[in-house]
């Protein structure tokens, strides 16, 4: 199996490729949704397979279906919401980090220029007397 690479590949290049790998992702996910939905439902209200559904079964089946792709979408939502709290947690930590390292630094620089500029007029001072 051949490797990809893209080191060659401009941005609008690898965002592309990023963008049409998260379709087929999404493609392939939405299948495997699909196809497990068709066996719990049949297993669920296809008692006796037959040529055709009756009117009952297919009742079983649509309600199922619907509760089933319910679930998903709250559950889906949950896990959204949940990933962008995190996302926002860590933003606000790194945020909170970056500041605290920035104002660090800044009453460093600050300091270290009190320092010089007292050091320096302590000297200027001893050369006077």
């Amino acid at each position: 199996m051949e490797s990809l690479q893209t080191g060659s590949l401009s941005n609008i290049d690898k965002d592309e490729l990023m963008q049409q790998v998260k379709q087929e992702i999404a493609v392939a996910n939405a299948q495997e949704l699909l196809t497990k939905i068709t066996e719990k439902c049949f297993k669920k209200c296809i008692i006796k397979p037959g040529s055709s559904l009756d009117s009952s079964e297919q009742k079983c089946v649509a309600m199922c279906m619907d509760r089933y792709m319910d679930a998903f979408n709250v559950v889906s939502k949950a896990y959204s919401n949940r990933l962008q709290r995190e996302r926002n947690r860590l933003n606000n930590i790194i945020l909170s980090l970056f500041h605290t390292n920035f104002q660090s630094s800044v009453e460093q620089i600050y300091h270290s220029r009190v320092f010089i500029s007292t050091w320096a007029a302590t000297k200027i001072v001893i050369k006077l007397k």
